[in-house]
């Protein structure tokens, strides 16, 4: 096996594959990283909205998730304690279908995708345990595969997409530009023999201090998450104590405003019960000399927006693009960080400081539940609201809406 690449990947998973798929069809030599073996599972939301959809076309990792057999979603209704806003996701470049796939398939395709690549070499099994440096130049990496056998690789860039934890980062001492600390605990588990209504949808509730996410996901299952805040230490025990018990207990007594708990009379646990408890919302610089970072290890916000999966590809496809567009690196570290992050900042940011709003154990106002009702009252609103979740709009655009039914609502 060589040990000199163009480009050095460590992570596999969305960003780590989307950007070997990008570089791998530019011609690049990449080398893909992971400490897992595929298929793999890791902490997610797990869906994706038809946006991001046509995005995984234009990758060519449909073909390989179409086999999946996941059920396809339309249509998403939220519940702020009494009021409702529910219809159909606004239509993104023709695309009308959201998705829920388990992470082993997901991360899977994506992986398979990127290897159908002659110029992508890639590594399962491989720990990475420090970065070459030649003073403040990376070069490298250094680590050990499955076997217990040391290895060196070089190359022009090394790139962590190895998620929220990253190693890289750490290893590059990174100091956060911004970071604010969740006031939530995160559990889910999947579900078969669980009562929907028909249409088959997206369902979020916030009922006062707690959360409800459920999403359809293949194989008759769903993805039922709840979060509660860290402050609840009689809820959070019982959780590490046995989560399996804590977990249908909350959902059988925590959300009987909305009759929940005779949706899950039949409800069978597949598999364990995951979470979270505790975690930062964080944005870390994310490029220097020889080194770039993407996904998580870049970016991570609440959960709570569902929009994990489609941060990690645009970010890594933002970088293939600044990275395709200059040929001498080391000449261009500075103008290529820039422009980077400012990619990164104009498409995900908005999102970003919404995130952190939601992190926060904060009841609505009353101003924010009259904004809400109005929202579940005007369709031209609701399609906005909902446009925010696909990027079919942006949230100036939705609060631009909602300024002019207010202003309607005074003359």
């Amino acid at each position: 096996m060589k040990t000199d690449y163009d480009v050095i990947i460590v992570g596999s998973r969305c960003a780590g594959s989307t950007l070997a798929i990008e570089l791998g069809a530019a011609g690049y030599d990449v080398l893909l990283l992971d400490q897992a073996t595929f298929p793999s599972d890791t902490l997610s939301t797990h869906a994706f909205f038809n946006n991001t959809v046509h995005t995984l076309k234009e990758l060519g990792v449909w073909p390989y998730l179409e086999q999946i057999e996941a059920p396809e979603v339309r249509q998403v209704r939220f519940q702020f304690e009494d009021i409702k806003i529910e219809g159909e996701l606004p239509v993104v470049h023709h695309e009308e279908r959201s998705f829920c796939i388990h992470r082993k398939h997901f991360d899977l395709a994506m992986f398979q995708r990127a290897n159908s690549f002659e110029t992508v070499t890639s590594l399962e099994g491989f720990r990475v345990r420090k970065l070459l440096k030649n003073g403040e130049q990376v070069f490298g990496v250094e680590g050990v595969d499955r076997s217990g056998k040391e290895m060196k690789f070089q190359a022009s860039l090394v790139v962590g997409a190895d998620g929220r934890l990253s190693k890289i980062r750490r290893e590059l001492a990174l100091q956060p530009k911004r970071e604010v600390p969740t006031d939530f605990a995160f559990f889910y588990g999947y579900l078969t023999h669980f009562k929907q209504e028909p249409p088959t949808k997206f369902e979020v509730f916030r009922i006062y201090d707690r959360t409800l996410v459920i999403f359809p996901t293949a194989d008759d299952q769903y993805v039922v998450f709840t979060a509660f805040p860290l402050t609840n230490k009689a809820w959070l025990d019982a959780f590490i104590q046995d989560p399996s018990d804590a977990y249908f207990r909350f959902l059988q007594t925590q959300f009987q405003e909305i009759s929940f708990q005779h949706r899950i009379e039949e409800a069978k646990l597949v598999g364990k019960v995951k979470g979270l408890t505790g975690f930062n919302n964080h944005w870390y610089s994310g490029m220097g000399k020889g080194w770039a970072l993407a996904g998580d290890s870049m970016v991570f916000k609440d959960p709570a927006l569902a929009q994990g999966i489609h941060d990690a590809i645009l970010e890594a496809r933002s970088l293939a693009e600044v990275l395709k567009k200059h040929e001498n690196w080391d000449q261009h570290w500075d103008e290529m960080k820039e422009e980077y992050e400012s990619r990164v900042e104009k498409s995900i940011l908005d999102r970003f400081e919404l995130g952190l709003v939601l992190t926060k154990n904060q009841l609505m106002t009353s101003e924010q539940k009259f904004i809400q009702q109005v929202i579940s009252t005007h369709p031209e609103a609701i399609k906005k609201f909902l446009g925010v979740y696909n990027y079919a709009n942006s949230i100036d655009e939705l609060n631009q809406t909602v300024a002019n039914i207010l202003k309607s609502m005074e003359s």
